[in-house]
């Protein structure tokens, strides 16, 4: 067997070894081709090509955004009215402020009550405005029923109005109110522009009771356009007063049955169209009648919480 000549300090490994031997008994011996390493895919290939180019983008972001935390930073560090007022500040430098204001929704309201309550105006810091406190500033106002505050950025204020609806005037001791459907008060000015729009109803809780009894006037719409006033009766019931200066008197609980029969009578008799002082409704299977007297009737009476004239109402 031969031998394998090794210099001193070498050492040759187990396969150098058995090539040798291979070679000397000759053996053919295969071996194996050194693996090449794998070439990159197209992926891996762009991300490494975007991750150098995003790099300086990155670091540039980075700073400015620290630029911009210490701004903010020192400003809040200085002293003022209010954290808004110092945020509001620090970033109207960097051109957050107010320049438009949307409003949409606005019929009644005047502009002026609007833009009062908003509390800020075009040159203001936007980061300044509390949408909150402006929201519940405008929901304060008479007219307004709903109010949103958006801010858009960089620059625009929006605003949207839903306003009340008026639904009646009401009169009480003596005084006038345009209320809505749910008896909340939309104003007390300028009532002349809606004293042949819209139903009067006078006397204490006729503001809360009379969506009930317009509702079911309006399935009656000839006696509602003959009713003067619907006036209510120790905050249990209602009469009618009509233009022919006629009381008619409802039942408790059941005026749906009795304005019924009342536009029965109206039609087969014509009842309003009579001189008539009291209609009493109250009993359901009698009908009442009291011809005018010297007493007056409901449209000039002078009781409290009685119908004004037609000249009161339309000059409350």
């Amino acid at each position: 067997m031969p031998r394998v000549a090794r210099s001193a300090g070498s050492k040759l490994s187990a396969g150098a070894i058995g090539a040798s031997v291979g070679m000397a008994r000759g053996t053919n011996v295969l071996r194996q081709p050194i693996p090449l390493p794998d070439r990159p895919s197209a992926l891996k290939l762009f991300l490494r090509r975007w991750r150098k180019m995003a790099r300086p983008t990155v670091q540039s972001a980075t700073i400015a955004l620290l630029v911009v935390a210490g701004i903010i930073a020192a400003n809040l560090a200085w002293k003022g009215p209010s954290w808004r007022d110092r945020l509001g500040n620090a970033t109207a430098g960097l051109g957050l402020v107010v320049a438009d204001i949307v409003i949409d929704g606005r019929v009644k309201t005047p502009q002026s009550l609007v833009l009062q309550a908003l509390g800020t105006k075009p040159g203001m810091p936007i980061l300044q405005l509390s949408v909150a406190e402006a929201r519940a500033r405008l929901e304060a106002l008479t007219w307004v029923r709903e109010a949103s505050v958006e801010r858009h950025w960089p620059s625009t204020v929006s605003v949207t109005i839903t306003e009340r609806r008026p639904f009646a005037l009401w009169q009480k001791d003596g005084k006038f109110q345009l209320i809505d459907r749910a008896g909340a008060m939309v104003t007390d000015s300028n009532l002349n522009d809606f004293a042949d729009k819209v139903p009067l109803v006078v006397g204490d809780g006729a503001d809360q009771a009379a969506v009930a009894l317009i509702d079911l006037l309006g399935t009656q719409p000839d006696l509602l356009n003959r009713m003067v006033a619907a006036i209510r009766v120790a905050g249990r019931r209602w009469n009618l007063c009509m233009r022919n200066g006629a009381d008619v008197l409802l039942p408790e609980g059941a005026e749906q049955p009795a304005l019924v029969r009342l536009a029965e009578y109206q039609a087969k008799h014509q009842v309003l169209d009579r001189p008539m002082r009291e209609i009493d409704l109250r009993l359901p299977d009698q009908l009442r009648l009291r011809p005018q007297g010297t007493d007056g009737t409901c449209m000039n009476a002078a009781e409290p919480n009685r119908a004004p004239s037609p000249a009161a109402r339309k000059a409350p």
